[in-house]
């Protein structure tokens, strides 16, 4: 009877341990979310999660939805790329809701708006907050994210001190442009990162004063994925030509919902849209 009941522990913590995801072939999983005007990726990888920007005011509510129904109830990593609307009002639905570990922006200086004074207490007081720069790495399972802009943000632009992400892992990456502009790419290229990547979130919702050819050179994207709304003038004609041009094929938000890309063990990657 002993031997019965040991070997029923056994195989019931072997069951548990397959569903864990332990030998799961999903190494991780992408959202790109359709948020109309602004950006909200989710990143999964061994049941810790990082949420990259919030969205705006309006899609706040939708992406606390989402997370919910994709059974976030945790996130390790809140990181908001810059101080734009369109990328961090969201927060204030999803920090009274779901739990954070960490939370971090680009530090840049706020006006006295009476938004920002709101954002300030919201984020940036709280005792988990810490600003990102390049050369910054964050881990969650196998998977690292390098912060490769910005250096710092005492002159430019919001969009100019965008932070931007790299993810890496099982040789697979995908980089996060935030809202980069050409002028802070050319700034990058310079420095000596690999930025080398199979997918390009593409900066600044396309518009056409982001994502130079020298940019796209070097990054060398399979994908490019877009966050865009309909009502945007964005994106350009000249982005999209530019992409087709080096055949790099185009997921778009406004058009096709949200996009969710899973990465799986042996490095093979698929793309699927749900509106």
């Amino acid at each position: 009877m002993k031997k019965l009941i040991v070997i029923l522990i056994i195989t019931l913590s072997i069951l548990l341990f397959f569903n864990a995801g332990f030998f799961n072939h999903n190494f991780l999983k992408i959202h790109f979310l359709d948020v109309g005007e602004g950006d909200a990726i989710l990143i999964q990888a061994r049941n810790e999660n990082v949420l990259i920007d919030t969205g705006n005011l309006l899609s706040g509510y939708k992406i606390v939805d989402y997370l919910k129904k994709n059974k976030v109830k945790k996130i390790k990593y809140l990181i908001l790329t810059h101080p734009d609307l369109d990328h961090i009002l969201g927060a204030f639905f999803i920090l009274p809701k779901l739990r954070v570990e960490n939370i971090y922006d680009n530090g840049q200086t706020l006006s006295d708006e009476d938004v920002y004074r709101w954002y300030e207490t919201l984020v940036r007081q709280r005792k988990n907050y810490a600003v990102l720069k390049q050369g910054d790495k964050l881990k969650i399972g196998d998977i690292n994210l390098d912060i490769l802009w910005p250096i710092n943000t005492r002159q430019g632009s919001f969009n100019e001190n965008s932070l931007v992400v790299r993810l890496s892992g099982n040789n697979f990456n995908c980089l996060f442009a935030g809202d980069l502009d050409k002028t802070s790419e050319q700034r990058l290229l310079a420095g000596k990162s690999n930025f080398k990547s199979k997918i390009l979130k593409i900066g600044h919702h396309g518009y056409m004063d982001a994502t130079s050819p020298e940019f796209l050179e070097v990054v060398s994207p399979e994908v490019a994925i877009i966050s865009a709304a309909h009502q945007e003038k964005a994106p350009s004609d000249i982005t999209l030509d530019l992409l087709k041009k080096k055949k790099i094929k185009i997921f778009r938000t406004d058009t096709e919902g949200n996009i969710i890309v899973t990465v799986e063990k042996k490095k093979h990657f698929t793309i699927r849209t749900e509106k």
